[in-house]
């Protein structure tokens, strides 16, 4: 059989994933489609250690352990999981002052990637990994003959972004003053290109973001853009006039400081900016965001209420993979400002408006549009009904099947400009 027949059958997939990225839908999505051969991920509440310990609340109410209940890979056979133990013992051994302090998701990600390495990939077609979990597997992959899928889940320029945005604003965030890990991450990245035989990316700013490097020309690529697994029980959205919802990290790589700067030029007190999510004092005191309504995090059954209350859901990101939450606006039936950078499905009249990044008066011009025509934000409300059916987890995995079993997928231009074209 050659490599184009067996791939585009029904390929086997062994998926290497550390924590509950996507809430283990991509697992899930492949059992549900019969191509699921097997899942390797560390500690969750379904196996091992991490079973025992997400059953004590008293352990799993605080610090790094906190999470661990909420990992259950629901929609995965437990003969098909295949854990390690590895790096939650080190986390709980370095917690305890046992071992050396936790390195970070850094040390996490190499260690996982030895593990998967010497396990072998039994009958697997394709190892599906996650991109920055490591190389050694990829490079065994393709060693012992199994195609390599790796989802690019964010851009790899993500760290280039957010420092030249530091530079600009250095009272807001402190430029990094030792930048020499930027090197190693460009180096894991274009090795992850070198031994990736399919690249999967959420959206088209990731593949540019790729295309960047010089060694991604002529690799394989695929445009699976991320569903949303979120549901509002068949609530809709209600808004209140004029409150305009952020979500996330209020940082400079979600461009808070460009709402910010958009919510002084609309000056009017009509308008309720309301920021929901982690905070530093450096943001939340700055001049450039005092006026905006800083929530600080927010619980999952508040924030619910925060999308259904919503006049408008503004991400005005820089850096992204595919963010989750301007779907999760979609789902409610708020519409969207964002901009290219977030990845998503939302697109100018279809969910929203895309506004350039870094543009405050282009920012302020489409939520005063939004917030100010009550006709244009019903039209926008309703495109967001037909949007949500294609964040469903079946349309998502309608595409990442099509994705795995493509025997002619897109190649990556030499030229990034063609992309943008």
């Amino acid at each position: 059989m050659s490599s184009v027949d067996k791939h585009s059958a029904k390929p086997q997939v062994m998926v290497a994933q550390i924590g509950a990225r996507h809430h283990y839908a991509i697992p899930r999505m492949l059992e549900k489609s019969g191509h699921l051969q097997s899942f390797h991920t560390d500690a969750s509440a379904a196996k091992g250690l991490g079973r025992l310990l997400a059953a004590l609340p008293i352990l799993n109410s605080r610090g790094s352990l906190k999470n661990l209940s909420q990992r259950r890979p629901q929609g995965v056979p437990l003969s098909k999981i295949r854990h390690t133990d590895a790096l939650l013992k080190r986390r709980i051994m370095g917690g305890l002052g046992l071992a050396p302090p936790y390195e970070g998701y850094i040390a996490d990600d190499h260690l996982f990637d030895q593990i998967i390495a010497s396990r072998g990939f039994g009958k697997a077609d394709i190892l599906y990994a996650m991109q920055k979990h490591g190389t050694k597997m990829l490079q065994s992959a393709q060693a012992a003959g199994v195609r390599t899928v790796v989802d690019v889940f964010i851009t790899p320029l993500a760290h280039h972004i957010v420092e030249q945005e530091r530079d600009q604003f250095p009272d807001i965030e402190a430029p990094m003053t030792d930048r020499s890990s930027f090197e190693l991450e460009d180096e894991r990245t274009r090795c992850e290109i070198d031994h990736a035989d399919l690249l999967l990316c959420p959206g088209m700013n990731v593949v540019e973001g790729v295309a960047s490097f010089a060694n991604a020309a002529g690799k394989d690529y695929a445009v699976v853009p991320y569903g949303c697994g979120v549901s509002f029980d068949g609530l809709k959205n209600k808004p209140v006039k004029g409150r305009v919802l952020f979500a996330g990290t209020a940082d400079l790589r979600k461009g808070i400081h460009y709402l910010g700067m958009a919510a002084k030029a609309l000056g009017n007190e009509n308008y309720d900016f309301r920021v929901a999510g982690n905070v530093s004092d450096a943001v939340r005191n700055h001049e450039l965001t005092k006026h905006l309504n800083f929530l600080g995090r927010v619980p999952r059954a508040e924030m619910r209420e925060e999308f259904l209350k919503a006049d408008v859901f503004v991400l005005p990101t820089l850096a992204e993979g595919c963010a989750s939450v301007v779907h999760e606006a979609v789902m409610a039936g708020c519409p969207v400002i964002t901009t290219h950078a977030s990845g998503t499905l939302v697109a100018h009249d279809r969910g929203g408006m895309i506004v350039p990044e870094r543009d405050p008066e282009a920012l302020a011009a489409a939520i005063a549009e939004i917030v100010e025509n009550r006709g244009r934000r019903d039209e926008l409300a309703a495109s967001c009904g037909p949007l949500s059916e294609e964040l469903s987890e079946d349309r998502w995995s309608e595409r990442l099947m099509v994705a795995l079993t493509d025997p002619s997928p897109q190649k990556i231009p030499a030229d990034v400009n063609q992309l943008k074209a």
